[in-house]
């Protein structure tokens, strides 16, 4: 639609089309107050491709419509994707600008307001750094003696696939984080169970002749099929023997029993050897083994 202008002097009508004082669109449309030339105004739309209603920029922003991305206007906060309007433009996100900017100790990290950094980055402290660690303004690595429970650890410096299993009433998640096998709460308990040992006491040496000077025994096992790694010693106070109803040239054969408590759960093996008073030791018995269940 045309407006026609009374020129100045002589009267002559001059048309003015409706871009050429830049107030609307070829449309006739303003792109701010949504009134076309003839004083029509259509509802306000987030697709419309104009900033109308409360959008803060075209069709996003206001509440009503989606967030403005980064460089858009903005009125407030919650008019940005990032979440952030400063001079009301849409800025990132302090923490993933790529950025050292605002409390952060290093890029996007650090400082009470970001995640924490990982190992390397700078720090001001441990809660600066995913480890909890900060040891000359720089983040650790994990490790199993830094008095701090991080990394795959269940409780501090215990637990989990790399450091030692962890002691009694020591957090934990799963079984093998705990010494004894046996998480029950998250907490690690003692797995209760009972081992009973019976044996024919030895009453000759080697060469035949009657053992007279027998020291003890000794009670190998072990999680691996011959190879040990734990030793009781057993002294002969400790076994509880009975004559067997047999004997030999040198006396009656007494049977011997022992009881180990509370190993941690899985399968044992065990074997056993016997000593005299000088020390010298006899070979392993035979080998057996047991699975072991917390009651």
């Amino acid at each position: 639609m045309a407006v026609g202008l009374l020129g100045g002097c002589g009267g002559s009508g001059i048309e003015i089309g409706p871009h050429a004082d830049g107030g609307g669109d070829a449309t006739g449309r303003e792109d701010a107050s949504g009134a076309d030339a003839n004083g029509q105004t259509d509802a306000p739309s987030c697709t419309d491709g104009y900033r109308d209603g409360a959008e803060t920029d075209i069709d996003c922003g206001g509440g009503a419509c989606q967030p403005c991305d980064d460089g858009f206007h903005c009125l407030a906060d919650g008019d940005c994707a990032s979440g952030h309007c400063a001079a009301q433009r849409c800025v990132p996100a302090p923490c993933v600008n790529g950025t050292r900017d605002g409390a952060e100790t290093d890029v996007d990290c650090g400082g009470g307001t970001c995640a924490p950094c990982e190992e390397g980055k700078a720090c001001g402290g441990g809660a600066d750094c995913l480890s909890g660690v900060c040891t000359g303004q720089q983040c650790q690595a994990p490790a199993c003696d830094d008095a701090v429970a991080n990394g795959q650890e269940s409780d501090v410096d215990c637990g989990g696939p790399v450091c030692p299993a962890c002691a009694l009433g020591k957090a934990c998640l799963v079984p093998r984080d705990c010494g004894s096998r046996n998480c029950v709460g998250l907490v690690c308990v003692t797995c209760v169970n009972e081992t009973t040992f019976s044996w024919e006491a030895p009453n000759t040496n080697l060469d035949g002749t009657c053992l007279t000077d027998l020291g003890g025994y000794r009670l190998y096992y072990g999680e691996t099929a011959g190879f040990y790694t734990e030793v009781h010693l057993v002294d002969l106070t400790s076994t509880a023997c009975v004559d067997s109803g047999t004997s030999n040239s040198c006396g009656a054969i007494m049977t011997c029993t022992y009881h180990v408590y509370d190993l941690p759960a899985g399968t044992w093996y065990f074997a056993m050897t016997a000593y005299d008073l000088d020390g010298n030791e006899s070979t392993y018995s035979n080998e057996v083994s047991k699975t072991i269940v917390c009651e």
